[in-house]
């Protein structure tokens, strides 16, 4: 994914789940970062302030779209 609040950066995001109390399981997205080239840059991406947190994920756009799916099964 791209933001245009982080500029040459490609973002990944995924989900983890927190099940360390089963009754209140938390989920939660996580973010880290890469250069254009693919490599990584050793950070993530947090926000305290929710406003803030709000801004950049609303903003998210998907690097790549894939369109269709070929099944090469022999």
């Amino acid at each position: 994914m791209t933001s245009p609040l982080h500029k040459n950066t490609l973002i990944l995001r995924w989900l983890s789940l927190d099940i360390t109390d089963p009754d209140r399981t938390i989920q939660c997205y996580r973010y880290r970062c890469y250069y254009p080239d693919g490599n990584p840059q050793n950070c993530s991406i947090h926000y305290s302030n929710q406003e803030e947190a709000n801004h950049f994920f609303s903003g998210l756009k998907e690097w790549h779209h894939q369109h269709y799916c070929i099944d090469h099964k022999s």
